[in-house]
């Protein structure tokens, strides 16, 4: 199942934003842009074992983004949401 999320006021790039996401757990899988969107795939696994996978949709210069999150599990998806948000801010 799938669930998505916008995410408001984002500075940075794809690249600054794997970067921290990285220091946090979250890996990049792959990196493409689709028609001028900048699409970032990650994945993460929790402490209870769950997989959750990410694709976040970033247009440049444009500061809202959308995080889509695909996992066994989608009642983790308002906590991950929340972890990405405070993570990408700092």
């Amino acid at each position: 199942m799938q669930v998505q999320y916008t995410l408001n006021e984002i500075k940075g790039t794809t690249d600054t934003i794997s970067s921290k996401m990285t220091l946090n757990n979250i890996f990049t899988i792959a990196k493409r842009n689709v028609e001028g969107q900048d699409m970032l795939y990650q994945s993460l696994k929790l402490t209870n074992n769950i997989w959750v996978l990410l694709e976040l949709k970033l247009q440049p210069g444009v500061t809202t983004a959308t995080l889509s999150l695909k996992s066994r599990s989608v009642e983790v998806a308002p906590y991950v949401f929340q972890a990405y948000e405070s993570i990408i801010k700092n």
